[in-house]
């Protein structure tokens, strides 16, 4: 074949694949504005049948892409009215091109959908997208207990952010539970000092008093009791609370197991995170349980993680976290912590409890740490010697003047 009619077939091959890509890339954009249409100006049927569509073809976020938030608010509700696992995974991946508002009705949701989805929920935190992830992290921990486990498998996981976000709902999961408790606790010592203000008018009626207070003590009785059952229905511990500590407890795998010893340190470091995260609801399991463990490591951990939860100021890894917890929350760690610092047998724990008690600044100035420190300098250990140093700079610096 001639070298000239050879090249202008090859043109024609070229200009006429060109053609096609350019036909099909027009159908398509067509198609999707077709679709986008339907869901704003279509009736309600029509807009189920444009997102279904969209969902199907993996489209869904091109197609929502700069649309007028009206448009996108009748997607959002169409997706919600949907609420096919299929659906909210493809929704959750295009909130990145959406608005507040139909974001929110997405995440609502999602929500909704609650214990049923678990799996989906499970699956999308781990998901490279990341607004699919921060779509499907908070209805996660919103679940609650159900949730405990699948979050507790991810605290190991490679990808750190999957990680965080075990933390962050495993602490979220913890603080509902604590509030839940403390608002019980608040509701039985409301009742019972009504009753008793109502027990002792009944016994000496104020004069020209016709209220009928023994008929008011019956009533607010019987709501007392009431707010008692439900007090005892609502436990402030939860099991998130003993696998946090039977995590920080157990040993470390040999060190010839790397990738055992690996996986190990990624849930350890999870542990620590959440529950500095957690703030007040665990303290008192870090006295209890990790100061008082037979391993050194353990109590040395206990002693780092209530400096942590005492000032939060830094994580254990550095990260500055949030504001400080209240003096009346952070004051029983200081005896605890002393207590480590003067009597424990192992210089590293002494070590963390005067980092510790450095961290809590005035609290524990105010707990009478700053002699207790002072006689750490004279520790034959340098290590203690420069932590007890370095809390009390810290103590120091933190004083008013």
């Amino acid at each position: 074949m001639d070298e000239k009619v050879r090249r202008s077939i090859t043109w024609i091959v070229v200009i006429g694949l060109i053609a096609v890509i350019a036909v099909f890339a027009y159908e398509r954009k067509t198609e999707l504005d077709r679709m986008a249409d339907r869901i704003g100006g279509g009736s309600p049927a029509e807009q189920l049948a444009a997102t279904g569509r969209l969902v199907h073809k993996q489209k869904l976020m091109e197609a929502l892409d700069e649309r007028p938030r009206w448009v996108q608010e009748r997607a959002a509700l169409a997706i919600s009215r949907l609420g096919t696992h299929e659906t909210l995974w493809e929704a959750g991946g295009a909130l990145g091109v959406l608005d507040d508002p139909p974001q929110a009705r997405i995440r609502e949701a999602v929500r909704l959908q609650g214990q049923t989805a678990m799996d989906l929920l499970v699956e999308g935190i781990q998901d490279k997208d990341g607004n699919r992830r921060g779509c499907f992290a908070g209805p996660l921990g919103q679940i609650g207990e159900p949730a405990i486990d699948p979050l507790s498998d991810l605290m190991d996981a490679w990808d750190q952010y999957v990680r965080d976000i075990a933390r962050d709902q495993l602490a979220a999961i913890l603080a509902a539970r604590n509030t839940a408790y403390t608002n019980a606790k608040t509701l039985v010592e409301t009742r019972e000092t009504r009753l008793a203000a109502f027990e002792t008018r009944a016994a000496k009626p104020p004069p020209g008093d016709i209220e009928d207070y023994a008929e008011l003590a019956q009533t607010e009785r019987a709501k007392l009791s009431e707010a008692q059952e439900s007090l005892a229905e609502t436990p402030s511990a939860l099991i998130v609370d003993q696998l946090l500590m039977d995590i920080l407890k157990q040993p470390p795998p040999p060190a010839e197991r790397k990738q055992e010893a690996a996986e190990y340190l990624r849930r350890l470091a999870t542990a620590k995170a959440t529950v500095t995260a957690a703030k007040g609801p665990l303290i008192q399991s870090v006295i209890d349980q990790l100061l008082t463990a037979g391993a050194a490591d353990v109590r040395a951990t206990g002693c780092e993680l209530l400096g942590a939860m005492g000032q939060q100021t830094y994580t254990v890894t550095g990260d500055v976290v949030g504001a400080p917890v209240t003096e009346d929350v952070a004051q029983p760690m200081v005896a605890p912590l002393l207590t480590r610092l003067q009597s424990d047998v192992e210089w590293p724990v002494r070590r963390k409890a005067a980092v510790g008690l450095g961290r809590l600044q005035l609290v524990a100035m105010k707990g009478g740490a700053t002699k207790p420190l002072i006689a750490a300098l004279g520790e034959p250990r340098p290590e203690v010697k420069a932590a007890a140093a370095q809390a009390l700079g810290m103590i120091a610096a933190a004083r008013p003047f």
